[in-house]
């Protein structure tokens, strides 16, 4: 049996709502490892990603070095 991640794009923008949908089929479909980082903080934005599969982790750091969750 196939998993999610195995039957492709236009597989898995099935379930994203129409507009969603449109925007994610304009866009590239990448696959990526655990703990890759995809932006840095302060960095300018050029890029807009849609989770379909997954989960992304948010964070920042505080003054003190702490690790600030989102």
């Amino acid at each position: 049996m196939r998993s999610l991640i195995d039957v492709g794009p236009d597989r898995l923008y099935e379930a994203l709502p129409e507009p969603v949908r449109a925007l994610a089929r304009r866009g590239t479909f990448r696959r990526y490892t655990r703990n890759t980082i995809l932006a840095n903080e302060g960095e300018p934005g050029d890029s807009l990603f849609i989770v379909v599969v997954g989960r992304v982790k948010l964070y920042s750091n505080d003054a003190a070095g702490h690790e600030i969750t989102y």
